[in-house]
């Protein structure tokens, strides 16, 4: 009867510890890590300079006269995917080489440098709500996407795209009434 008084005393202990825990890990993961913030960042803080020159080179090339993007003024946005393998890289150029009349160049990579989207989006969109990630993963676990664009005052287009194969594919279309709070 001793023992079972003791093991019931040590059950309670390692059950409370293994709460906090797993208290703790939840916070270190969701707050202690920079590749899982969900606001704009300049790229420098989050990824290293080999993936942002190989961004910066697959998709600006300085014409004859115009200086080479500076790493430091490309900025990115990760959303998270179904683990901590499985992020995308939404990368904002913010530079005016890259806009034009109909939008700015954003690009989304993969952690393995892979572009899977590059498109002319209307800029800006560097708002929380132009990238959205919706609780729906592709079978490689990377995080579906809503891409919403202002159309009008009023309406916004809202495209919805996941992962298949080698690429970001669009697999639904809409118009929706804009969020005038944003």
């Amino acid at each position: 009867m001793k023992y079972f008084t003791q093991f019931k005393h040590s059950w309670k202990l390692l059950a409370g510890i293994a709460v906090l825990l797993a208290i703790a890990l939840a916070f270190f993961f969701q707050f202690g890590h920079p590749s899982v913030n969900a606001s704009w960042q300049r790229a420098t803080t989050v990824l290293d300079r080999q993936f942002i020159s190989a961004v910066i080179h697959a998709n600006y090339q300085p014409g004859e006269g115009e200086l080479a993007l500076d790493e430091n003024s490309l900025w990115v946005r990760v959303i998270p995917g179904r683990d901590r393998l499985h992020p995308l890289y939404v990368f904002d150029f913010r530079t005016d080489g890259l806009c034009g009349e109909i939008g700015c160049l954003y690009a989304i990579y993969t952690p393995k440098q892979q572009r899977v989207f590059s498109g002319l989006l209307d800029a800006p969109l560097s708002e929380k709500s132009a990238f959205e990630r919706v609780r729906r993963y592709s079978q490689e676990g990377f995080p579906c996407l809503r891409i919403n664009q202002p159309q009008n005052q009023r309406v916004q287009i809202s495209n919805l795209y996941c992962y298949q194969g080698a690429r970001l594919v669009r697999i639904n279309h809409s118009l929706m009434a804009r969020n005038h709070s944003e």
